[in-house]
């Protein structure tokens, strides 16, 4: 029996890779090697549904920006889970 996948506008074809998810990490890429990118902190989930988390870069002065922002990441992705994207 042959298994037929069929994408609809906007989703992801789970054996193939996220566009978007590739564009985003190849812009960071890019300001990482231009040296604009000093901090970076991440969570990702695999295929197989584990999770990591981490943080490059954390250091000095600019650690208190980094947490900044994963707080207001975190602030953002409640909201949205929520279903308040404003």
């Amino acid at each position: 029996m042959t298994k037929v996948v069929v994408a609809f506008k906007d989703t992801v074809i789970p054996t193939e890779p996220d566009p978007d998810l590739v564009d985003t990490l190849e812009k960071l890429l890019a300001d990482a090697r231009a040296g604009t990118l000093r901090e970076l902190a991440y969570a990702v989930v695999r295929d197989d549904k584990m999770v990591a988390t981490g943080w490059e870069g954390a250091s000095g002065d600019l650690m208190a920006y980094l947490a900044q922002g994963i707080m207001t990441l975190n602030h953002r992705f409640a909201k949205g889970m929520l279903g308040d994207d404003e």
